[in-house]
């Protein structure tokens, strides 16, 4: 089961256009990414999650696939809470229960990136690569129609320049999260263990092939532009 991975389906989800999701999810996102942490923040992110979670369930994305979408954010966490903890200790000198309790600052942290992720899960998983080169088509033509309106961009072209590059960028997104779960299934097969160890050995291979696979994209734009 790979992150992110895109599953047919005859949902609701499936049948709105990609441009409405792309041009939708994009500023709900931004919106919600900069509230600034507090306990009416902390629940009202909670309280979308939870909705963003069943929606996603009642169309067709199990419960364990949104888990696995979402579940390396839990790196993230341990590491700030590994910061908070050594910046708590430096400030009072011993240890207190106040140094183990999370901040609101991380707590609403940490829902911020779940909410961010389970946009993407919702997105890359009910729409195709060639959907959402085609709604970021859409996007960008409207937006040349409407610029060239303006005194002087009269003369701007219709044509899309920009959406195919754009496209490219988020469906390595995807890429990139399917072929960490490659890699972490070919560890386990092996009989490799869990820990630090795998992340050293596994991290540089990942870079390699996601850096070969961005260049052969690139050539691959390029050589359609000529």
């Amino acid at each position: 089961m790979f992150n992110f991975n895109y599953k047919g389906g005859s949902t609701f989800i499936y049948k709105i256009p990609s441009w409405i999701k792309i041009i939708s999810i994009l500023p709900t996102s931004v919106f919600f990414m900069s509230l600034p942490p507090s306990l009416s923040a902390v629940f009202a992110l909670s309280a979308l999650i939870v909705f963003l979670s069943i929606f996603s369930f009642l169309n067709g994305i199990k419960l364990r696939e949104q888990i696995s979408d979402i579940k390396f954010i839990r790196y993230y966490f341990v590491f700030m809470y590994a910061v908070q903890i050594a910046i708590a200790l430096n400030k009072s000198g011993q240890f207190s229960a106040a140094v183990f309790k999370p901040s609101i600052y991380l707590i609403a942290f940490a829902l911020k990136l779940i909410l961010a992720m389970q946009f993407c899960s919702a997105l890359f998983r009910s729409t195709s690569a060639v959907e959402i080169k085609e709604g970021l088509d859409f996007i960008e033509k409207r937006m040349r129609v409407f610029i060239k309106k303006l005194p002087l961009c009269k003369n701007m072209s219709q044509k899309p320049k920009y959406s195919e590059t754009l496209s490219f960028f988020l469906n390595f997104i995807a890429q990139i999260s399917a072929l960490w779960e490659k890699l972490n299934f070919a560890w386990r097969a092996r009989g490799g263990k869990e820990g630090l160890k795998k992340i050293l050995i596994l991290l540089p291979v990942l870079f390699s092939i996601a850096f070969k696979n961005a260049d052969d994209k690139r050539k691959s734009l390029l050589s359609r532009q000529k």
